[in-house]
């Protein structure tokens, strides 16, 4: 069986507020991603300030995942690799000075980051996530622990039958899947950022329906089982765009390239060929 993962970016207070209780009623954990320069303060224009101390060392205490998601929260595609260190370093500075036992994942500000710069975070982390696919402009075979992709989900990109059918796949696949969300309120504002917390909690009916495992990257890297195979499948069968549109693989070629993938002689052929084709016109939301 696999399992999912569910990202939270930024931090903000709506998810200890009304993602975290949803979650805690159905005995799941997640990952948050921490911009500790912006702790307890409004991150730019948003509606929503980021978590305090306390709240993060209570989802800490509560079995979740604390990652970093740098100090001041800057495109990592657009600053130096010298910026990069900084920014990594004082994060997980700060977050183990409150109290943060583990500091193992990021998820990069700005949703992508260079070849380079990965050179510059696999000496600190172990984990990277990213979502819009610019990642994919550059040769990442070495890299793969450190560009995983996530699904976005917010208003724009809800999907309710498309969302339950990747859940369905997982269910059945030995690898696992990554969920993202930012804002969790009642009247969402802006559909690129918010979900409606009916909308959320009807995702984690879904998961708990099909009781599929919810883990984090800590879990999983205990589980010893390389990325590269754990992550495949799921990506490339349920590539859409944000509209919820399918683009690029069809689903019944998911399905195909999951029986082929299954043969081991060809597994490392077809990741490597998959990771190196340039798809940065695609957007890997769901």
């Amino acid at each position: 069986m696999g399992s999912i993962v569910l990202n939270f970016d930024a931090a903000k207070d709506n998810i200890i507020d009304n993602g975290y209780p949803i979650m805690q009623s159905y005995r799941m954990k997640g990952c948050v991603y921490v911009p500790t320069g912006f702790i307890g303060k409004t991150l730019f224009s948003s509606s929503s300030p980021c978590m305090d101390v306390a709240d993060i060392l209570t989802l800490q205490h509560s079995g979740w995942e604390i990652g970093t998601h740098s100090n001041s929260h800057p495109n990592f595609i657009m600053v130096s690799k010298k910026r990069i260190e900084a920014e990594v370093v004082e994060s997980i500075k700060y977050l183990k000075h409150i109290g943060i036992n583990e500091i193992s994942s990021i998820s990069y500000p700005g949703d992508g980051i260079s070849k380079k710069g990965i050179k510059i975070v696999e000496k600190y982390l172990k984990i990277g996530t990213m979502s819009n696919g610019i990642s994919n402009n550059y040769n990442f075979n070495n890299f793969l622990n450190l560009t995983i992709k996530r699904n976005f989900i917010c208003e724009k990109t809800f999907n309710e039958k498309r969302i339950k059918e990747y859940l369905t796949f997982l269910k059945g696949y030995k690898g696992f899947g990554v969920f993202s969300f930012h804002d969790i309120v009642s009247k969402p504002k802006y559909i690129d950022n918010d979900l409606s917390i009916d909308k959320f909690k009807k995702i984690i009916e879904m998961i708990d329906e099909l009781n599929l495992p919810v883990k984090t990257f800590q879990d999983l890297q205990e589980e010893k089982v390389p990325f590269s195979e754990r992550n495949f499948v799921p990506e490339m069968l349920m590539t859409i765009g944000s509209e919820g549109k399918r683009c690029y693989n069809s689903y019944i070629m998911g399905y195909v390239i999951y029986f082929i993938y299954k043969i081991e002689g060809i597994r490392k052929i077809l990741t490597k060929w998959y990771y190196n084709k340039k798809i940065s016109r695609i957007n890997t939301d769901i």
